[in-house]
């Protein structure tokens, strides 16, 4: 299967958001955002390509995801306590969802 267009920004963050709660430490709106920024510059020159489609705007506390960042707002500055699931589809698997294939092997420690 070809990503050749980009994941959706909702479909890292919900993997991100994932591995966090996995590992005990849950991660705010705020953080899950500028991870998933940060993922997009570091993920590019391996890749050759966007690793996230959608539109990043410059907000006054950092980059924003518009859709991640409606799909945790509720939140607040608190962990983010389940993914989203917004974008899975009902066989329960991600559409166009990140593997764990080297994309992601940056250690990026959340504190």
């Amino acid at each position: 299967m070809c990503y050749c267009n980009g994941y959706s920004g909702l479909a890292v963050a919900d993997y991100l958001v994932e591995k966090a709660l996995q590992d005990g430490t849950p991660i705010s709106n705020m953080t899950v955002l500028k991870m998933i920024f940060f993922a997009q510059g570091f993920g590019f020159p391996d890749l050759n390509r966007r690793l996230i489609r959608d539109e990043f705007y410059a907000w006054q506390w950092g980059p924003v995801e518009e859709k991640t960042y409606k799909a945790f707002r509720k939140y607040g500055g608190n962990g983010i306590m389940r993914p989203s699931n917004k974008a899975k589809r009902g066989s329960g698997r991600y559409k166009s969802a990140p593997r764990d294939n080297g994309a992601f092997r940056y250690d990026i420690q959340v504190s």
